[in-house]
């Protein structure tokens, strides 16, 4: 099923159909497809034409039953041509009124001249919020109003009085320009450009809680919410690009260090249950005679707080262990060994793990942003990162040690996909395969991207030809690869390494590919 977009500049979609040809004088020369691979949105231009066939067809042949679909050069397709085939004239008039429907729908769909105008003043809104001087003002504007805040909480001028006066006007005006902001954002990026983005709904919440506090001070309770205008600082963290990245990473990085942290928890927590049943009723030594136990691990949240005092190594010897001293002076031997085991696992050992739990899931997390900002910039500039839907498989085929190794690899690959045991995939057990790997989200490989697997040939892949798309395919990602790692390390010293190896890696493929044009002679 086809479906038509919009129009306009911002992604114009146009399907024309030309009756003007005889149905025998089709070319279906060049690239092959089918109607599946056709991408909803995509506009596209549907034509028939008649041109010289190079070879010869019975009129009943299926070929001569065919249309070509030539995309849009400044469409997602960049202008390439389909040619598809049908079994007979009625079927493939049938698809060219379908997409005929589809030209009318998508007719329908445009935007009315109002809507356009609307479009084209947010799209100039967008570009001057966006802009580097406008998201510098606001910026200055956020870190201005920080400093106000600390300078308020410092002198806490009194209500009433001149000066007090002078805060809430200067207040008032920080809290109107953030509105101002507020809307304008909103209006630029309305509707769910602006709710997809984290940031805006934190910006939202708190210029709205700032707005019903200063309306509503007079209400008991709200003007609690005041307090919360301290928070308007992170709304700095959504504004550069560098403390943006590093709050992403964060966040991404609290699942697996909250499960370090749920191991450590449950350690101190067993320390804890065995100090109330050691050291509940103990007494420090005379004269002072302190009743350390019932002070300290008189219960299980006391005993809780006391291995976290340890832990932080705050006055824990001096203010907890020396009461565990025998009346002589000598050390009790089994304090000892629970204090300092208890130091050696969780202080020592779970703290660092924790620690090196948190540092490696925030590099990775901040690697991530780094390549999701260079691939926004990329998209932004007209440039496309590649990705196909094989890739996942490949990154894991990709961590071979020997090609012995690598041929093991594809054939145990073979072997799942191949659910009947039959030695061969074809295009619907291929997929089927591949959708149960445990790849999120799940492979979905539709039938262009098989034809180009098998190199336009289809049918029934044998192991043996399954290998050796496998071993090309892999090449193919690895020069993907090299070509995205140099768009993310274009100016650290690792790019002229990268660009040798590319060159490299294409010498090979090219020499190992028996369709390659040969070299130049010497001379040439």
């Amino acid at each position: 099923k086809a479906e038509g977009g919009g129009g306009g500049e911002k992604g114009g979609r146009t399907i024309k159909v030309r009756h003007d040809m005889a149905e025998e004088d089709v070319n279906l020369g060049g690239q092959r497809g089918s109607l599946s691979s056709m991408q909803a949105g995509v506009g596209v231009e549907v034509m028939r034409r008649t041109e010289v066939m190079i070879e010869t067809k019975p009129a009943s042949d299926v070929l001569s039953h065919g249309f070509e679909i030539r995309t849009s050069a400044s469409g997602i397709n960049a202008g390439l041509t389909y040619q598809f085939y049908a079994t007979s004239a009625a079927e493939r008039n049938g698809w060219l009124e379908a997409l005929d429907d589809c030209k009318h729908y998508a007719e329908s769909q445009l935007p009315t001249a109002n809507q356009l105008k609307l479009q084209k003043w947010q799209w100039i809104a967008s570009t001057v919020y966006q802009s580097d001087p406008v998201q510098f003002l606001i910026a200055f504007l956020i870190l201005a109003n920080f400093i106000f805040n600390a300078r308020q909480a410092e002198v806490r001028p009194a209500q009433g009085t001149t000066e007090g006066d002078l805060y809430e006007i200067t207040d008032d005006v920080f809290t109107s320009l953030f509105a101002l902001e507020l809307g304008w954002n909103m209006f630029a990026h309305w509707m769910w450009e602006f709710l997809r983005d984290g940031w805006n709904i934190f910006d939202f919440i708190v210029v709205l809680v700032s707005i019903v506090s200063r309306v509503f001070s007079d209400v008991p309770g709200l003007n609690t919410l005041r307090l919360l205008r301290a928070f308007r600082v992170m709304r700095l963290f959504g504004r550069l690009a560098s403390l943006r990245r590093i709050i992403n990473a964060l966040m991404m990085s609290v699942k697996p260090v909250l499960n370090a942290f749920l191991i450590m928890l449950l350690v101190v927590s067993i320390y804890a249950i065995l100090a109330v049943e050691f050291f509940a009723d103990w007494t420090g030594p005379p004269p002072e005679n302190f009743p350390v136990g019932p002070h300290y691990f008189g219960s299980f949240t006391k005993a809780l707080f006391t291995n976290f005092q340890i832990i932080t190594g705050d006055s824990w010897a001096s203010g907890v262990i020396r009461y565990f001293f025998m009346p002589d002076g000598e050390l009790s031997l089994g304090p000892v060994f629970f204090f300092a085991s208890f130091i050696i696992i969780v202080g020592w050992t779970l703290l660092q793990v924790v620690v090196a739990v948190l540092l490696d899931n925030f590099t990775a997390a901040s690697n991530h942003e780094k390549a999701q900002q260079h691939a926004d910039s990329a998209d932004l500039h007209g440039k496309e990162y590649q990705h196909l839907s094989l890739d996942p498989v490949l990154a894991q085929l990709s961590h071979f040690d020997t090609d012995f190794d690598l041929r093991s690899r594809i054939r145990t690959l073979f072997e799942v996909i191949d659910a009947d045991d039959s030695g061969g995939l074809d295009y619907e057990e291929l997929n089927h395969g591949l959708t149960k790997l445990q790849f999120q989200p799940p492979i979905k490989l539709t039938k262009q991207e098989f034809f180009q697997f098998t190199q336009g040939e289809g049918g029934v892949l044998d192991l043996e030809a399954f290998e050796v798309n496998m071993r090309r395919e892999l090449k193919m990602y690895a020069q993907r690869q090299m070509a995205n790692a140099m768009e993310l390390d274009s100016d650290s010293d690792i790019a002229p390494i990268l660009i040798v190896m590319k060159l490299l890696l294409n010498e090979v493929t090219r020499r190992g590919d028996p369709d390659s044009p040969p070299d130049d002679p010497p001379g040439a």
